[in-house]
């Protein structure tokens, strides 16, 4: 019974995103969430610069398989082993990230109007 209890609290699906990509918005997360919805895939991932990546939505039956990672680039590897249950949506401004200062700098520029 207490798996039961324990399954029910558990959400349909989990959105993991990074705190370093200034594009990110609340339209590319509704997004994810409607292709989810639309395709039944397990699966959707941002797509840019060539590749599936992060913010990504995971749907409950891989939670087993996202608590089984390790490293920084886990959720790609998902990506490629669920292939047939995975679907992106285009987020072409992912590929700017801010891991160091210069980065900020950078993105900050670009930002001052």
């Amino acid at each position: 019974m207490a798996v039961i209890a324990e399954r029910a609290l558990m959400p349909d699906c989990v959105v993991l995103l990074v705190c370093d990509q200034p594009g990110l918005d609340a339209d590319l997360i509704n997004r994810l969430l409607e292709t989810h919805r639309v395709t039944g895939c397990g699966i959707v991932a941002s797509h840019y610069a060539g590749i599936l990546g992060v913010p990504a939505l995971f749907a409950a039956n891989y939670y087993p398989a996202l608590t089984a990672l390790e490293g920084d680039h886990g959720a790609r590897q998902l990506f490629q082993r669920f292939a047939d249950d995975c679907d992106a949506v285009s987020f072409p401004d992912g590929i700017r990230d801010i891991d160091t200062p210069a980065d900020l700098r950078l993105i900050s520029q670009s930002l001052t109007p």
